[in-house]
């Protein structure tokens, strides 16, 4: 099986209830990386930026606040999965309609799943719309990536693709995605602009936590281009009041309602 480098790996959430996962704050800052900033705008589970004129790559990402490594490098804080029946998240992200010609930009989220047997999984999604692709006609994607990694503490970072998926960016400039994993089967499934792909994927085990953080990464837009000075948002939504998708019946959020 091919080995992928995870992606912001030791992103885990650290939260202190169940009530609390439904509303929290993302005002963490990614842990031994600079090169990440946090971003400008951050609301509870809502993130919001600007594309800025810059020839240097930009990069923002947010995690919980909470977040935390013990001294013996073990992440800290997971934030405990319903044991049994299914549950969802959706992610709402303003993109790029347009395919870019000399720029690029890359928005995404991560979340990162330990299972039963603490090993870690992580579920990659990203929006790529980049200009520098030769393939003009494939350079603006949304792209997921299922992978599994050792053990929990493990040294290291390297993982197990498992499942990935690419499909075309829509024309609607807010693309909306669901997600709902299968705790009685072990699966993962998704839905793309109310499209349900079903399920995608397994686990090992059975998951017993999780966390999730979004990024985004930009860098070529000149000073004239329509894009710069432009509100874009990423939002994470866990409350099954604020859902949009039809999830399989009996779907509930990561709180349980």
């Amino acid at each position: 099986m091919k080995k992928i480098s995870l992606f912001l790996s030791v992103l885990l959430l650290n939260i202190g209830s169940a009530y609390a996962a439904c509303s929290y704050d993302l005002n963490g800052v990614v842990p031994n990386d600079s090169t990440f900033q946090k971003y400008p705008l951050i609301n509870n589970q809502k993130v919001s930026y600007k594309i800025l004129n810059s020839n240097t790559e930009i990069k923002y990402a947010a995690i919980p606040s909470a977040f935390g490594i013990n001294s013996t490098n073990q992440l800290t804080g997971l934030f405990p999965l319903p044991n049994t029946g299914v549950f969802g998240l959706e992610f709402n992200t303003t993109t790029i309609p347009t395919t870019l010609t000399a720029s690029k930009i890359l928005q995404g989220y991560q979340l990162m799943m330990m299972d039963s047997n603490n090993k870690m999984h992580s579920l990659i999604i990203t929006y790529v719309n980049n200009g520098a692709l030769s393939d003009q006609n494939n350079n603006k994607n949304v792209v997921f990536i299922l992978a599994t990694s050792p053990k929990a503490g493990a040294t290291s970072t390297e993982a197990d693709a498992i499942y990935g998926h690419a499909q075309p960016i829509s024309s609607s400039s807010i693309q909306n995605l669901g997600i709902y994993i299968n705790q009685n089967t072990n699966q993962l499934g998704i839905i793309i602009n109310k499209q349900n792909l079903g399920y995608v994927g397994s686990f090992s085990s059975k998951l017993k936590s999780l966390t999730y953080s979004p990024v985004v990464q930009f860098q070529g837009f000149s000073s004239n281009s329509p894009y710069i000075n432009k509100d874009y948002i990423q939002e994470i939504i866990t409350d099954k009041s604020k859902f949009t998708n039809t999830f399989p019946t009996g779907t509930k959020d990561i709180c349980e309602n």
